[in-house]
Protein backbone atom coordinates (compact mmCIF):
# COMPACT_ATOMS: atom_id res chain seq x y z
CA UNK A 1 0.00 0.00 0.00
CA UNK A 2 1.04 3.95 -0.79
CA UNK A 3 0.65 5.91 2.35
CA UNK A 4 2.31 9.09 1.60
CA UNK A 5 -0.82 10.71 -0.20
CA UNK A 6 -2.93 9.69 2.58
CA UNK A 7 -0.74 10.65 5.42
CA UNK A 8 0.53 14.28 4.27
CA UNK A 9 -3.57 14.82 3.22
CA UNK A 10 -3.99 13.76 6.77
CA UNK A 11 -0.62 16.21 8.19
CA UNK A 12 -2.49 19.26 5.98
CA UNK A 13 -5.93 18.92 7.61
CA UNK A 14 -4.24 18.86 10.90
CA UNK A 15 -1.89 22.40 10.20
CA UNK A 16 -5.00 23.72 8.80
CA UNK A 17 -7.20 22.61 11.68
CA UNK A 18 -5.44 23.63 14.31
CA UNK A 19 -4.15 27.09 13.28
CA UNK A 20 -8.14 27.52 12.31
CA UNK A 21 -8.85 26.44 16.45
CA UNK A 22 -6.37 28.96 17.65
CA UNK A 23 -7.79 31.70 15.92
CA UNK A 24 -11.44 31.22 17.05
CA UNK A 25 -9.25 30.66 20.84
CA UNK A 26 -7.09 33.59 20.67
CA UNK A 27 -9.56 36.35 18.64
CA UNK A 28 -12.84 34.53 19.58
CA UNK A 29 -14.53 38.10 20.49
CA UNK A 30 -13.37 40.42 17.11
CA UNK A 31 -14.01 37.26 14.95
CA UNK A 32 -17.53 37.34 16.47
CA UNK A 33 -18.31 40.70 15.66
CA UNK A 34 -16.76 41.17 12.53
CA UNK A 35 -18.43 38.20 10.79
CA UNK A 36 -21.77 39.27 12.00
CA UNK A 37 -22.26 40.15 15.66
CA UNK A 38 -22.98 36.77 17.24
CA UNK A 39 -21.99 35.15 20.22
CA UNK A 40 -18.47 34.75 20.79
CA UNK A 41 -18.93 31.56 22.78
CA UNK A 42 -19.80 29.57 19.56
CA UNK A 43 -16.04 30.18 17.92
CA UNK A 44 -14.82 29.71 21.98
CA UNK A 45 -16.12 26.16 21.73
CA UNK A 46 -15.39 25.62 17.89
CA UNK A 47 -11.75 26.39 18.70
CA UNK A 48 -11.01 23.79 21.20
CA UNK A 49 -13.40 21.16 18.99
CA UNK A 50 -10.65 21.68 16.32
CA UNK A 51 -7.74 21.56 18.00
CA UNK A 52 -8.65 18.47 19.29
CA UNK A 53 -9.61 16.94 15.29
CA UNK A 54 -5.97 18.20 14.88
CA UNK A 55 -4.53 16.54 17.15
CA UNK A 56 -6.37 12.91 16.28
CA UNK A 57 -5.23 13.63 12.57
CA UNK A 58 -1.45 14.29 13.46
CA UNK A 59 -1.69 11.15 15.52
CA UNK A 60 -3.09 9.41 12.53
CA UNK A 61 -0.37 11.07 10.36
CA UNK A 62 2.41 10.09 12.77
CA UNK A 63 1.85 5.81 12.58
CA UNK A 64 3.68 3.72 10.20
CA UNK A 65 0.23 2.57 8.87
CA UNK A 66 -2.55 5.27 9.11
CA UNK A 67 -6.08 3.56 9.97
CA UNK A 68 -8.14 3.96 6.86
CA UNK A 69 -11.30 3.77 9.05
CA UNK A 70 -10.11 7.30 10.75
CA UNK A 71 -9.14 8.39 7.54
CA UNK A 72 -12.71 7.70 6.10
CA UNK A 73 -14.24 9.18 9.66
CA UNK A 74 -11.96 12.10 9.34
CA UNK A 75 -13.32 12.91 5.69
CA UNK A 76 -16.65 12.37 6.56
CA UNK A 77 -16.31 14.85 9.45
CA UNK A 78 -15.32 17.27 6.66
CA UNK A 79 -17.76 16.73 4.74
CA UNK A 80 -20.57 17.81 7.11
CA UNK A 81 -18.44 21.03 8.23
CA UNK A 82 -19.30 21.62 4.52
CA UNK A 83 -22.59 21.00 5.17
CA UNK A 84 -23.19 22.89 8.32
CA UNK A 85 -21.14 26.46 6.55
CA UNK A 86 -23.56 26.25 3.40
CA UNK A 87 -26.35 26.01 5.78
CA UNK A 88 -24.95 28.87 8.08
CA UNK A 89 -24.02 30.92 4.68
CA UNK A 90 -27.96 30.32 3.37
CA UNK A 91 -29.71 31.13 6.69
CA UNK A 92 -30.47 35.05 6.51
CA UNK A 93 -28.82 37.81 9.05
CA UNK A 94 -26.78 35.41 10.49
CA UNK A 95 -23.25 36.39 8.97
CA UNK A 96 -21.80 39.86 7.80
CA UNK A 97 -20.86 39.89 4.09
CA UNK A 98 -16.77 39.36 5.34
CA UNK A 99 -18.16 36.37 7.39
CA UNK A 100 -19.91 35.46 4.66
CA UNK A 101 -16.89 35.05 2.77
CA UNK A 102 -14.62 33.96 5.19
CA UNK A 103 -16.94 31.09 6.05
CA UNK A 104 -16.98 30.02 2.23
CA UNK A 105 -13.39 30.41 2.14
CA UNK A 106 -12.87 27.63 5.36
CA UNK A 107 -15.59 25.36 3.88
CA UNK A 108 -13.57 25.38 0.53
CA UNK A 109 -10.10 24.48 1.89
CA UNK A 110 -12.35 21.90 4.36
CA UNK A 111 -13.89 20.11 1.24
CA UNK A 112 -10.46 20.21 -0.79
CA UNK A 113 -8.70 18.59 2.08
CA UNK A 114 -11.56 16.03 2.35
CA UNK A 115 -11.24 14.85 -1.48
CA UNK A 116 -7.38 14.83 -0.88
CA UNK A 117 -8.02 11.76 2.08
CA UNK A 118 -10.62 10.14 -0.16
CA UNK A 119 -7.64 10.42 -3.20
CA UNK A 120 -5.31 9.04 -0.27
CA UNK A 121 -7.41 6.76 0.93
CA UNK A 122 -8.67 5.00 -2.33
CA UNK A 123 -4.94 5.28 -3.42
CA UNK A 124 -4.29 2.72 -0.54
CA UNK A 125 -5.34 -0.60 -2.88
CA UNK A 126 -5.41 1.21 -6.30
CA UNK A 127 -4.41 -2.03 -8.82
CA UNK A 128 -1.28 -0.70 -9.98
CA UNK A 129 -0.06 -3.67 -12.49
CA UNK A 130 -3.24 -3.60 -15.00
CA UNK A 131 -1.94 -6.54 -17.00
CA UNK A 132 -1.49 -10.05 -16.24
CA UNK A 133 1.83 -11.42 -15.41
CA UNK A 134 3.60 -14.57 -14.32
CA UNK A 135 2.05 -14.06 -11.05
CA UNK A 136 -1.15 -14.15 -12.07
CA UNK A 137 -2.07 -10.08 -11.89
CA UNK A 138 -5.63 -8.98 -13.49
CA UNK A 139 -7.42 -6.33 -14.51
CA UNK A 140 -8.91 -5.87 -11.68
CA UNK A 141 -9.35 -2.12 -10.28
CA UNK A 142 -8.69 -2.53 -6.26
CA UNK A 143 -5.23 -5.01 -5.57
CA UNK A 144 -3.16 -5.69 -1.92
CA UNK A 145 -0.81 -8.07 -0.43
CA UNK A 146 0.33 -9.61 2.41
CA UNK A 147 4.32 -9.96 2.91
CA UNK A 148 5.48 -12.26 6.23
CA UNK A 149 8.93 -13.82 6.55
CA UNK A 150 9.30 -16.72 8.13
CA UNK A 151 11.44 -19.32 9.41
CA UNK A 152 10.64 -22.00 8.15
CA UNK A 153 12.53 -22.78 4.56
CA UNK A 154 10.64 -22.01 1.37
CA UNK A 155 10.16 -25.62 0.21
CA UNK A 156 8.82 -26.53 3.83
CA UNK A 157 5.92 -23.40 3.79
CA UNK A 158 5.61 -24.23 0.36
CA UNK A 159 4.64 -27.79 1.32
CA UNK A 160 2.16 -26.79 3.61
CA UNK A 161 -0.02 -24.08 1.21
CA UNK A 162 0.15 -26.45 -1.39
CA UNK A 163 -1.97 -28.79 0.54
CA UNK A 164 -5.30 -26.51 -0.26
CA UNK A 165 -7.28 -28.46 2.27
CA UNK A 166 -5.06 -27.80 4.90
CA UNK A 167 -6.10 -23.81 5.15
CA UNK A 168 -8.71 -24.25 7.73
CA UNK A 169 -5.99 -25.56 10.06
CA UNK A 170 -4.11 -22.05 9.91
CA UNK A 171 -7.02 -19.51 9.13
CA UNK A 172 -8.76 -19.19 12.14
CA UNK A 173 -12.33 -17.63 10.64
CA UNK A 174 -12.82 -21.32 8.68
CA UNK A 175 -15.25 -23.45 10.03
CA UNK A 176 -14.56 -26.05 6.41
CA UNK A 177 -13.03 -26.68 3.68
CA UNK A 178 -13.27 -29.46 0.97
CA UNK A 179 -11.29 -29.80 -2.09
CA UNK A 180 -12.80 -31.16 -5.68
CA UNK A 181 -11.36 -32.06 -9.07
CA UNK A 182 -7.88 -32.81 -9.78
CA UNK A 183 -5.25 -31.87 -12.04
CA UNK A 184 -6.36 -28.52 -14.18
CA UNK A 185 -10.13 -28.58 -12.65
CA UNK A 186 -9.29 -28.21 -8.66
CA UNK A 187 -11.96 -26.20 -6.57
CA UNK A 188 -11.41 -25.37 -2.79
CA UNK A 189 -15.28 -24.53 -1.17
CA UNK A 190 -14.38 -22.88 2.18
CA UNK A 191 -17.22 -22.10 4.90
CA UNK A 192 -16.43 -19.57 7.99
CA UNK A 193 -18.48 -19.51 11.14
CA UNK A 194 -20.97 -17.44 10.20
CA UNK A 195 -22.11 -20.17 7.26
CA UNK A 196 -20.94 -18.26 4.05
CA UNK A 197 -19.58 -20.21 1.75
CA UNK A 198 -17.36 -19.16 -1.50
CA UNK A 199 -15.40 -21.00 -3.75
CA UNK A 200 -11.85 -20.86 -5.32
CA UNK A 201 -11.26 -22.29 -8.52
CA UNK A 202 -7.00 -23.03 -9.08
CA UNK A 203 -5.57 -21.24 -11.90
CA UNK A 204 -2.32 -22.19 -11.68
CA UNK A 205 0.16 -24.14 -9.09
CA UNK A 206 3.53 -24.37 -9.84
CA UNK A 207 5.95 -25.46 -7.31
CA UNK A 208 9.09 -24.83 -9.23
CA UNK A 209 7.80 -21.25 -9.14
CA UNK A 210 6.53 -21.95 -5.43
CA UNK A 211 3.47 -19.84 -6.73
CA UNK A 212 -0.11 -20.13 -6.80
CA UNK A 213 -3.42 -18.42 -7.98
CA UNK A 214 -6.88 -18.66 -7.74
CA UNK A 215 -9.81 -17.04 -9.00
CA UNK A 216 -13.01 -16.64 -6.51
CA UNK A 217 -16.45 -17.56 -8.02
CA UNK A 218 -18.20 -14.03 -7.74
CA UNK A 219 -20.89 -15.39 -9.95
CA UNK A 220 -21.85 -17.95 -7.39
CA UNK A 221 -25.31 -16.44 -6.04
CA UNK A 222 -24.30 -16.76 -2.81
CA UNK A 223 -20.65 -15.30 -2.55
CA UNK A 224 -20.46 -13.62 0.30
CA UNK A 225 -18.28 -10.51 -0.40
CA UNK A 226 -19.15 -7.22 -2.13
CA UNK A 227 -17.08 -8.06 -5.22
CA UNK A 228 -18.33 -8.01 -8.80
CA UNK A 229 -14.39 -9.67 -9.53
CA UNK A 230 -11.47 -11.78 -7.24
CA UNK A 231 -8.32 -13.10 -7.99
CA UNK A 232 -5.96 -14.33 -4.68
CA UNK A 233 -2.54 -16.53 -4.72
CA UNK A 234 0.47 -17.24 -2.56
CA UNK A 235 4.29 -17.47 -3.78
CA UNK A 236 7.11 -18.40 -1.52
CA UNK A 237 10.35 -17.03 -2.36
CA UNK A 238 14.03 -17.24 -0.80
CA UNK A 239 16.12 -13.49 -0.22
CA UNK A 240 19.15 -13.15 2.22
CA UNK A 241 18.59 -16.52 3.88
CA UNK A 242 14.90 -15.46 4.59
CA UNK A 243 11.34 -17.11 3.22
CA UNK A 244 9.15 -14.49 2.35
CA UNK A 245 5.46 -15.59 1.97
CA UNK A 246 2.98 -13.06 -0.18
CA UNK A 247 -0.50 -13.35 -0.66
CA UNK A 248 -2.06 -11.25 -3.08
CA UNK A 249 -5.62 -10.16 -3.72
CA UNK A 250 -7.01 -8.08 -6.89
CA UNK A 251 -10.47 -7.69 -7.19
CA UNK A 252 -12.91 -4.70 -8.35
CA UNK A 253 -15.30 -3.99 -5.76
CA UNK A 254 -19.19 -3.69 -6.29
CA UNK A 255 -21.51 -0.14 -5.27
CA UNK A 256 -18.89 2.20 -7.85
CA UNK A 257 -16.97 5.01 -5.91
CA UNK A 258 -18.25 3.66 -2.11
CA UNK A 259 -17.01 0.19 -2.95
CA UNK A 260 -13.39 1.51 -3.49
CA UNK A 261 -13.47 3.89 -1.00
CA UNK A 262 -14.54 0.99 1.26
CA UNK A 263 -11.64 -1.66 -0.62
CA UNK A 264 -8.72 -0.46 1.87
CA UNK A 265 -10.89 -1.47 5.32
CA UNK A 266 -11.30 -4.51 3.72
CA UNK A 267 -7.92 -4.62 2.76
CA UNK A 268 -6.83 -4.19 6.71
CA UNK A 269 -8.72 -6.74 8.25
CA UNK A 270 -8.26 -9.26 5.75
CA UNK A 271 -3.66 -8.62 6.21
CA UNK A 272 -4.17 -9.11 10.17
CA UNK A 273 -5.97 -12.47 9.22
CA UNK A 274 -3.78 -13.73 6.80
CA UNK A 275 -0.50 -12.04 8.71
CA UNK A 276 -1.67 -14.42 11.71
CA UNK A 277 -2.56 -17.33 9.08
CA UNK A 278 1.48 -17.37 7.54
CA UNK A 279 2.78 -17.51 10.91
CA UNK A 280 0.23 -20.61 12.38
CA UNK A 281 1.64 -22.33 8.77
CA UNK A 282 5.32 -21.24 9.72
CA UNK A 283 4.86 -23.30 12.93
CA UNK A 284 3.43 -25.86 11.09
CA UNK A 285 6.16 -26.03 8.42
CA UNK A 286 8.51 -25.98 11.25
CA UNK A 287 6.97 -29.29 13.11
Amino acid sequence: MKWNGLRNALRGNAVFSGLSGLAMIVWAVPLAEWMGGFSPWILGVLGPGLLLFAAFLLLEARRARPVPASALAASIADFAWVAGSAILVAAPGVLSPAGTWVVLFVALVVLLFATWQLAGLRDLTRNRSLTRTSRGRTTARSAFEVHEEVAASPNAIWGVIRQLDRIGEFYAVLKSVEVTGSGTQIRRTCENHKGQRWSEDVESMDDDARALSLRFDTDAPDFPFPMRTMYGGWTVQAASGKTCVTIWYEFTMKWGLLGELLAPLLAEKTRADMAETIRRMDRAAAA
